[in-house]
């Protein structure tokens, strides 16, 4: 018997054949069927017990059965479950303010279209303010309609400005690899509107290094000097972002692969990923005296440890200081 297999007559076998009967094996037949859990450890039906080491995907481990973890989990379902990032909610906030009292330097994203009002924002800012958050990044958000008077990035921006400017570093987007939504031209003169409310800029990832330095090129003759943090994925298995889009619903999955079909494309040439290799082949650009480039933003596609690992390595081998941003 294979370490896939069951006993026939065991319910974890059982459990496995109506398995494959009603679904489509993209990993094959799960060789453990789970029914419950205590801590660090779990159960199977027939009564083997594991040791938890795995827990999920994208997801960290907080054990299971805890009375803590089941009331806060049972408290905050009932008010709202599941959330996106593309939407604002006060739990982010408070996260936010947890780290920074514990030292952290934190980067709020605050989507403009997640804004409800003039004193929902006055609200934002005066928490993130009180916990000594003085870094804001404001993307303009995809929620397809606004939630307040914030149609975009640069209304919101006007308005930290009418509040006196209250952060000192206030970041933009910017996109190197085309918008899905929206043209190039107007991604690059909107940088030059918001350029006289922001500190920096940081771009979405990028995988072609020739592109991102016609791009910059773009960006520097329109007279956007701002500095630039360029958008640089981490390591990432190929695997693992597999299973990622598929906890993350199909139709998320599916939104995602619609609009950035050239990063999924980029994973999966032969070869695959490296960030070594892109960085080689930008050196040229990203170093350029007039290329205004401060530093990387590593994205981590929720692969936080690789990516730490791999920023650290970086570091060491150039032996420049930590301007890397690490984002989730």
């Amino acid at each position: 018997m294979s370490e896939t297999e069951a006993p026939e007559r065991s319910e974890t076998a059982i459990l496995q054949k109506r398995f494959a009967a009603a679904l489509m094996p993209n990993y094959g037949v799960p060789p453990v069927a789970i029914s419950r859990g205590s801590g660090c450890r779990v159960w199977d039906p027939d009564g083997r017990e594991y040791l938890d080491l795995i827990a999920g995907i994208a997801v960290s481990s907080l054990g299971h059965g805890h009375p803590a973890l089941i009331e806060a989990v049972t408290r905050q379902v009932a008010r709202v479950a599941h959330t996106s990032n593309l939407f604002l909610h006060e739990r982010e906030i408070e996260l936010a303010e947890k780290l920074a009292g514990r030292g952290y330097r934190v980067v709020p994203h605050l989507a403009a279209r997640s804004v409800a009002s003039d004193a929902h924002l006055a609200e934002i800012v005066e928490r993130l303010r009180a916990c000594g958050v003085d870094d804001l990044f404001v993307p303009g958000g995809d929620a397809s309609h606004p939630a307040g008077p914030f149609e975009g990035a640069l209304p919101l921006l006007e308005r930290l400005a009418a509040m006196g400017g209250p952060f000192g570093q206030v970041g933009i987007t910017g996109y190197p690899e085309s918008h899905p939504k929206i043209h190039d031209d107007i991604t690059i003169q909107a940088m030059w509107d918001k350029r006289r409310y922001a500190s920096y800029i940081v771009s979405n990832v990028t995988f072609d290094a020739a592109g991102l330095g016609r791009w910059i090129g773009r960006i520097r003759a329109r007279g956007v000097t701002l500095p630039l943090q360029v958008g640089l994925a981490g390591p990432a298995e190929r695997t693992r972002l597999l299973r990622m889009a598929a906890v993350a619903g199909a139709s998320e999955s599916a939104r995602f692969i619609t609009r950035h079909p050239g990063w999924i494309l980029r994973f999966w040439v032969p070869g695959g990923y490296s960030p070594d290799r892109l960085l080689d082949r930008a050196a040229p650009v990203i170093t350029a005296p007039d290329a205004g480039v401060a530093g990387l933003h590593l994205f981590t596609f929720n692969q936080l440890q690789q990516a730490e690992q791999w920023r650290r390595a970086a570091l060491e081998r150039t032996g420049t200081d930590n301007r890397q941003r690490l984002a989730g």
